[in-house]
């Protein structure tokens, strides 16, 4: 019997090509292809990242993909407009459909389980209209393993307290 829904945030609950309308405040008509190339590196660096042996914090990885967006777009970023943008990622809008699937899934442990850092996936959800749908926030930050490895979803079994047949983890992301 399914105890526990697990759901990933980035791509799967929040939508986080919305940071397109921040980017193109600093830089008009460059606001897609930014939002574009950051995600795709956000994953480049954190998948690499993970293969290597070198775990950064998911902040960092999200700043330094932000960093290489904007100069492969010729977009000059200061520090006051990276910050901007970083904080436009702590308010990503949601997908339409969630709250609605959310709030019928009651009968169910619903969490969220994300490479996000603590600083990033917290205040992420926590400022959004799921807040009081969501029972638990679990960051693979806290053993330093990115999904898709197995040590971070044998974490968020661990975390949940359920047996792996017991939760369904969910997510856009291959």
């Amino acid at each position: 019997m399914i105890k526990a829904l697990v759901f990933d945030a980035y791509g799967t609950l929040y939508d986080v090509h919305s940071v397109k309308k921040a980017c193109d405040s600093p830089f008009p008509e460059k606001g897609e292809t930014i939002s574009a190339e950051w995600r795709k590196k956000q994953l480049e660096y954190f998948f690499q990242r993970q293969m290597m042996g070198r775990y950064r914090p998911f902040d960092e990885v999200t700043r330094d993909a932000l960093r290489y967006a904007c100069k492969a777009e010729g977009a000059k970023l200061t520090k006051e407009n990276e910050d901007m943008l970083m904080e436009a990622y702590l308010e990503l809008d949601l997908f339409e459909e969630v709250e609605g699937v959310l709030g019928k899934l009651s009968d169910k442990q619903r969490v969220v389980f994300s490479n996000g850092s603590g600083n990033m996936i917290g205040p992420l959800v926590n400022g959004s209209k799921i807040v009081d749908d969501i029972d638990m926030v679990i960051s693979a930050d806290e053993i330093k393993q990115y999904k898709p490895a197995a040590a971070a979803y044998a974490h968020a079994l661990d975390r949940l307290g359920v047996e792996r047949n017991e939760v369904l983890f969910m997510s856009s992301n291959s």
